[in-house]
């Protein structure tokens, strides 16, 4: 499963991968200047808060494992294949698991 999808589609699922990262950053930045905090120290808050965010996501992909469908996880790992390795695997799963950590 999915690996249909990674082939057609690889390029445009990393892209959007990454304008989801971007879009993190840049609401990062609009609270910083709502704060009147510089861009550097922005930049800064982002560099340190994108690892816990990843490890909250990995964290509770863990938690929720035994409850997600093999499906789900085939579906994952054939994008990724199919993708060529185009589509980072974690970053893929870390996306997915968003709407649960929030």
């Amino acid at each position: 499963m999915g690996y249909a999808l990674g082939q057609l589609y690889a390029d445009e699922i990393n892209a959007n991968l990454q304008n989801l990262l971007r879009y993190g950053q840049s609401e990062i930045y609009k609270v910083a200047n709502a704060l009147n905090i510089s861009t550097f120290a922005a930049e800064i808050v982002w560099e340190e808060l994108e690892p816990v965010a990843f490890n909250l996501l990995d964290l509770n992909y863990d938690v929720a494992l035994p409850y997600i469908p093999q499906r789900f996880i085939d579906e994952l790992q054939g994008i990724h294949d199919g993708s060529g390795g185009k589509v980072d695997l974690e970053l893929l799963r870390r996306v997915n698991m968003l709407p649960e950590l929030i």
